[in-house]
């Protein structure tokens, strides 16, 4: 029978004021106050009757309320079912869920449309819908829920569809993905990839949902095109054409990446085949530490609603800097809160799943590229601990040459900055990565560089107590990575610091020349979910990319001129290797060797060994090619080049969002083509098979002559996959406005009380990973606030 679905997403909040049960996720549900409520539901009405009445299925989130390890499905994501009546005149709905820690809940309203010409009323009349909460036919609650999608997607969740099909919310594109699979991959795909793709689609906006279904039409067309097939119809000779084609061109790899990533995401992290590859897998604890001091992160869920508080200093950001900044007035007596837009996320939630944890610790999840003339990928943090929750923890001091450059460029000279390193390697545990976790990279490179001029060394890492899980930029699953989260942010809490996290900052209060605090909220769940904090200083440290767009969105932009330039990165160019013999190791850490020499100082060798997943996606290996690196994944490893940034790029901004821009130069291209050069050296120097560039039209590198015809060409920019780390310099110090963002006490120039912390006000670059460089520098610029605060 044929009828019409509608897909619908609304949130808002539940505010209970009768108590139905002793507690929700280890902790006793307050009445009175607003909880996040949100429902993701498909309808379907199966006649046209009128009013017309709906069925519809779903689910429901309560984001924030914190949860055992061990929780039920039901418990973080109950289903809900239901029926709605609509009408001209105004709607009907009631649904059930079975909430744990709670039991079974009725939630029923009714509306009438506010017919009238003032629009805001009509608008409200249509999207918003009250609620009342029932347990046993007793009403013990009250709520409201809003439509979040807007008006111009509205139509694409309406279809015309059987009752039967009409709740599959993904409809046939998990499976139509899955079936691309054979042409990137000889072998059958793990039993677990298809419920891995579902995941990754249900976790997707909807407009990425529907990007991702176009793609795929779009690749049905061409396999079409180009071999009069369908897909499931190719000879094993097309499927290995299909594949050669995708590595020989750099415009189809861009333009189907997103498939390919979901496609290789879903097949190579999945549980089973990492279990056939005998990799590890982490297992997070049952419970949690007991914290006492946890009673200082404030969500929103246990936070009144609409509060206003005062304190000395308002740190916008827990990250490298926001936390070290925060303890260091925390611990001196003054009152301090952190405003953090991400979760504060604890061991229990560190499960190894790849998709999951690049869902809750990365921005935009880790889908974040540089515009550029080639393919750079720019990771950074959305969580307590920011960027170090997901970085490798290694640890350098800021170079001499770096602080005299910065004497002479931009006068900062005196700023002292090497006094207070030694604080913060007490408090990061900074250490050599010792020798029997340092993995098969380490033997690499005592074979290629025993008798050569160049310095081959264990990385210094923030850590206490590694066992080489390997899975440090998914979040340490044993703690012993002494990120932000793990450090200062703790320290802080137990020095009565107060933490504010899930709160987006969406405005810096000021009274003219002078910031008085923040408004914050929780987004996506109305203003119920809103919090303002008064303070004497606003210090921000939500790092190179957000805090400018803080400063610009304050009206700050025609007075600053440099703001949003100067943006320093460091590229990094990653080559593997297939050995004759195992190379990997099950237990090691991830990131533990450096390499530098005085012939090549435009660049060292710092690698990070890849997760099986990102391989095909970093060489642009299908089809025989990247099976043979799969079969032989223990076989596999791979070094980067961090280049010490010849480029200043910039960011362009708008309200809501921000995009780097980063061209590519000629000194640029013959840095990466000479680092290729050394890595590829090294690695056949070790004895290994194979060598796998990420140059298109460089792919596979089968011997030493091939690696120096390379050096006699320069490939196009366009042709390199690149990532890039550690965004310097957006909002630099310096000695005036001309040449600068913030004076070098961090202060806004032209701004009283608003001070910048974070990388955006180390000017770039350093040429080493620079966490160190920027903590010492919030500690620098505490010591200078809190002279002003006594």
């Amino acid at each position: 029978m044929l009828g019409l679905k509608i897909h619908e997403r609304m949130a808002g909040h539940i505010r209970f004021f009768k108590k139905s049960s002793t507690n929700y996720g280890g902790r006793e549900l307050e009445i009175n106050t607003n909880y996040p409520f949100e429902i993701n539901i498909h309808t379907f009405c199966k006649s046209l009757n009128y009013p017309f009445p709906f069925d519809f299925k779903g689910y429901a989130y309560f984001p924030g309320i914190p949860l055992p390890a061990n929780r039920p499905e039901k418990m973080s994501r109950p289903l809900i079912s239901g029926k709605m009546g609509i009408s001209h005149r105004g709607v009907s709905y009631n649904f059930s869920l079975d909430l744990a820690g709670i039991g079974n809940l009725d939630l029923d309203g009714a509306k009438k449309y506010n017919y009238t010409l003032n629009w805001i009323k009509f608008r409200k009349s249509l999207v918003t819908l009250p609620l009342t909460v029932k347990k046993d036919g007793e009403i013990i609650g009250e709520g409201e829920l809003v439509y979040q999608e807007p008006l111009y997607i509205f139509p694409t969740g309406i279809k015309i569809t059987t009752q039967k099909r009409a709740f599959h919310s993904l409809g046939r594109l998990p499976q139509q993905l899955l079936s691309f699979a054979p042409l990137f991959i000889s072998e059958d795909c793990p039993s677990d990839s298809l419920g891995m793709i579902k995941k990754q689609l249900n976790n997707l906006p909807r407009w990425g949902y529907w990007f991702l279904k176009l793609l795929s039409f779009v690749l049905n067309i061409f396999i079409l095109f180009v071999y009069r097939k369908f897909p499931r119809n190719l000879t094993a000779m097309q499927k290995e054409n299909f594949s050669n084609l995708f590595t020989s061109s750099r415009i189809i790899n861009l333009t189907f990446f997103p498939i390919m990533a979901t496609i290789f995401n879903s097949v190579f992290s999945s549980q089973s085949f990492r279990e056939k590859k005998d990799q590890n897998i982490p297992i997070p604890p049952s419970t949690v530490e007991e914290e006492p001091w946890m009673q200082l992160n404030l969500t929103p869920t246990i936070q009144n609603s609409k509060e206003d508080f005062e304190v000395d200093v308002v740190v916008v950001g827990a990250g490298a800097a926001g936390g070290a900044l925060a303890y260091e007035l925390a611990r001196k007596g003054h009152a301090v809160a952190i405003v953090e837009e991400g979760h504060y996320f604890k061991r229990p939630d560190f499960t190894g799943d790849r998709f999951e944890m690049m869902h809750n610790l990365y921005r935009n999840q880790g889908i974040n590229f540089a515009l550029s003339s080639s393919s750079i990928w720019l990771p950074t943090g959305r969580c307590v601990g920011g960027t170090t929750t997901i970085n490798s923890g290694t640890c350098f001091r800021t170079p001499d040459h770096v602080i005299e450059r910065w004497g002479e460029e931009l006068g900062l000279t005196n700023l002292g900055l090497e006094n207070y390193f030694s604080q913060v390697e007490e408090m990061l545990n900074t250490k050599a990565v010792p020798e029997d976790i340092r993995g098969g990279i380490s033997n690499i490179l005592n074979t290629s560089l025993k008798n050569q001029n160049y310095q081959h060394y264990p990385l210094r890492r923030a850590e206490e107590g590694c066992d080489g899980q390997s899975y440090c930029i998914l979040g340490c699953p044993t703690s012993a990575k002494r990120s932000t989260d793990t450090s200062y942010v703790k320290e802080a809490l137990r020095n009565n610091a107060y933490l504010f996290s899930r709160y987006k900052v969406k405005e810096i209060l000021r009274d003219g020349d002078k910031a008085t605090g923040v408004r914050a909220r929780l987004e996506g769940y109305g203003e119920e979910f809103s919090l303002t904090i008064k303070a004497k200083k606003v210090v921000l440290a939500a790092g190179s990319l957000q805090t400018p767009k803080l400063l610009s969105n304050l009206g700050l932009k025609k007075t600053l001129p440099q703001l949003g330039k100067n943006l320093t990165i460091h590229p990094a160019l990653t080559l593997g290797a297939l050995f004759p013999a195992a190379v990997r190791e099950k237990l090691f850490v991830p990131q533990s060797m450096g390499v530098s020499s005085k012939y090549h100082p435009d660049f060292i060798l710092e690698g990070y060994t890849l997760p099986s997943d990102t391989i095909p996606l970093v060489f642009s290996n299908y089809g025989k090619e990247l099976q043979r690196v799969i079969d032989n994944i223990n076989n596999f490893t791979n070094f980067s080049a961090m280049i010490k940034d010849p480029v200043k790029g910039k960011l362009i901004l708008f309200k809501n969002a921000v995009i780097p821009q980063y061209f590519i130069n000629k000194r640029l291209q013959r840095v990466l083509r000479d680092a290729s050069v050394l890595l590829g050296e090294i690695f056949f120097d070790a004895g290994a098979n194979t060598v796998y560039a990420p140059i298109i039209g460089h792919n596979r590198i089968n011997s030493k002559e091939e690696l120096y015809n390379l050096n006699k060409k320069l490939p196009s920019s366009f042709r390199y996959n690149l990532s890039a780390y550690h965004p310097l310099g957006t909002c630099q110090m310096g000695s005036s406005p001309n040449n600068s963002v913030v004076n070098f006490r961090g202060e806004v120039w032209g701004m009283k009380n608003l001070i910048v912390a974070d990388g955006s006000s180390i000017p770039g670059p350093l040429g080493v990973n620079p966490q160190v460089t920027i903590m010492a520098n919030a500690l620098r610029i505490a010591n200078l606030l809190e002279e002003k605060l006594v």
